[in-house]
């Protein structure tokens, strides 16, 4: 007696780490919809160490739009030995139509939506497929909870209450200025009964590093410590997110934690969220991408009273003798 295979599904992600987030509810929602099949997922190399250890995705494939010829063709020869019953295209490449697919998501799409995360899900509907827009998605488990526990330890953090703060970015651009950071925390130290704990890759370790200063018992650089997916961890535990737009952000959103987003010159409509735990700081106005200021109008005041406002509301599910 013959066993059926599993249906198999290809799913073209993007390559950078804060997009990659943006695109992991479509192949969460695809899980839903087909509970045996096996999920192939396209990402760059960035996110690759995010992506793995999952039980939504069975298996990466690495793009890495920088390989000459010869990689890329390996590439796609690697793509080509299974043959495919549904491709998703995140990224509206050919990739969709170089290997053997019984179905496609469309190659000219009609957007009604701006948001980039409801857009990517919005290629699902295209293609006929159900959207289940909250499906879970683990981006972490619980051994990778069990080491960050441990650096957490080792960075001096002794206690389960902490904000985590992202004052990095990728692009310098949509940095919100160090300053402005290091004048929130100090007012949430004043108010918040619990640890600062600095999160960002390795590249951005020294460039918080000053934030440390501000109160060295209280305050800890964890930046470039954790891996992707402990660092999801530490978002998921922490009490609030503050950050720029930035993967963190996006990490932020998935796991349903409270984000207060600074943005600069990136657009929120596109790129940020709405909910009852996500409060987006924005100029309000678009402001060119050259200019010597994007967050101009942006109030350290403004950005401290919406930190204040998701702790408090946190602090309410606390025990009464608890408080900020």
């Amino acid at each position: 007696m013959s066993v059926k295979s599993r249906s198999q599904i290809l799913v073209v992600s993007l390559s950078n780490i804060g997009d990659v987030v943006l695109t992991t509810p479509v192949a969460a929602s695809l899980r839903v919809s087909f509970p045996d099949s096996e999920i192939t997922m396209v990402v760059g190399p960035k996110a690759q160490g995010l992506l793995q250890e999952n039980s939504v995705i069975d298996r990466l494939v690495i793009y890495n739009k920088r390989e000459k010829l010869e990689g890329k063709l390996k590439f796609i020869k690697a793509l080509r030995k299974r043959k495919y019953d549904l491709v998703v295209d995140l990224r509206n490449t050919a990739i969709p139509f170089l290997v053997s697919a019984r179905k496609r998501s469309p190659l000219f799409r009609g957007y009604r939506k701006v948001n980039m995360r409801e857009r990517h899900l919005e290629v699902l509907a295209m293609t006929g497929i159900p959207v289940h827009e909250r499906a879970p998605f683990d981006f972490f488990n619980a051994a990778e909870s069990q080491t960050l526990q441990g650096k957490l330890k080792n960075a001096g953090v002794k206690t389960d209450r902490y904000v985590a703060v992202s004052a990095g970015a990728a692009s310098e651009k949509k940095r919100w200025p160090l300053n402005h950071f290091a004048n929130v925390v100090g007012r949430l130290l004043d108010v918040y009964h619990g640890h600062i704990v600095l999160i960002g890759d390795s590249a951005e370790r020294t460039y918080v590093e000053p934030l440390r200063h501000i109160a060295p018992g209280k305050v800890h650089n964890m930046a470039g410590i954790t891996t992707l997916r402990e660092l999801a961890a530490l978002i998921h535990h922490s009490a609030l997110l503050l950050t720029n737009d930035s993967a963190a952000m996006h990490l932020g959103y998935e796991l349903n934690k409270n984000v207060v987003a600074v943005f600069g010159p990136t657009d929120s409509e596109k790129y940020g969220q709405r909910g009852e735990r996500f409060r987006v700081i924005s100029p309000g106005v678009q402001v060119p991408g050259d200019a010597l200021d994007c967050f101009f109008g942006i109030s350290t005041g403004t950005v401290f009273k919406a930190c204040r406002e998701l702790l408090s509301a946190e602090a309410s599910a606390l025990p009464a003798h608890e408080s900020l």
